[in-house]
């Protein structure tokens, strides 16, 4: 009975990482439409980032969502941490603050 506990536990974590992988490519994907892929964009444009995180002297979406927890600008940030940021916007804002690049 253990045996079987145990593979089925196995199975658990293989699916969970193939999640966790395809939702990571959901968001290279993302940022390959924004910015070609570049997570160090800075556009000077008010948005920066992978992602294209608003961010300007009235209002940033990153600081907003605790990016300064990782850096001041969200162009600073590892795609990772951009991603951790992303993450908790998509769960408050959904797709929709994506609406040039969303995949929904």
């Amino acid at each position: 009975a253990d045996h079987h506990n145990n593979s089925e536990a196995r199975h658990d974590i293989t699916s969970t990482n193939r999640e966790r992988h395809s939702v990571a490519e959901q968001w290279d994907r993302l940022a390959q439409c924004e910015t070609g892929g570049n997570w160090a964009a800075n556009s000077g444009n008010g948005y920066g980032g992978g992602l294209q995180f608003a961010h300007g002297p009235r209002w940033s979406t990153w600081r907003a969502f605790g990016g300064e927890e990782f850096t001041a600008h969200p162009w600073e940030a590892t795609r990772e941490q951009q991603i951790v940021i992303a993450e908790r916007v998509l769960a408050s804002s959904g797709w929709s603050a994506w609406p040039g690049c969303s995949p929904y």
